[in-house]
């Protein structure tokens, strides 16, 4: 008699079993996810603009020059002769590119990002804020 309450049981797990995969295989499939934006239309991006004129440190011999260049010609020179930095060779520049400075005019394994100096960053701040005033009027 346990023999065959033994073996119901076991007939009874093993059906239960079956009925508990078969259902999981009728669960619906997950939800696809959600298609992403779409890229807006080119014209709605603009385009991407640099400032037209560039800023350099240049070392033309114990001291360094700014000068603002527009166009490959030379439009502004900072009164002042600043300090060079340390590693910077007579004719060689430092170029402000945007949020760094690279320097430029040697051979080519030394044209590398460098530290801004305070000289360089500190013009094209002042003149930038001095355009913006003057075209607000002064305010």
């Amino acid at each position: 008699m346990a023999r065959v309450l033994l073996i119901g049981a076991v007939l009874l797990i093993g059906v239960g079993l079956s009925l508990a995969t078969a259902s999981c295989d009728d669960a619906p499939p997950p939800p696809k996810p959600a298609d992403p934006d779409p890229e807006p239309p080119i014209e709605a991006v603009g385009s991407v603009r640099r400032p037209p004129e560039t800023y350099l440190m240049t070392r033309t011999g114990e001291r360094c020059e700014v000068t603002i260049v527009v166009g490959g010609e030379v439009v502004e020179r900072l009164p002042t002769a600043y300090a060079c930095p340390k590693d910077l060779e007579i004719g060689e520049w430092i170029r402000l590119a945007g949020m760094t400075c690279i320097r430029e005019g040697g051979p080519v394994e030394r044209k590398v990002p460098v530290v801004c100096p305070d000289y360089l960053t500190n013009a094209e701040r002042d003149l930038r804020k001095a355009r913006e005033a003057a075209k607000d009027g002064g305010k």
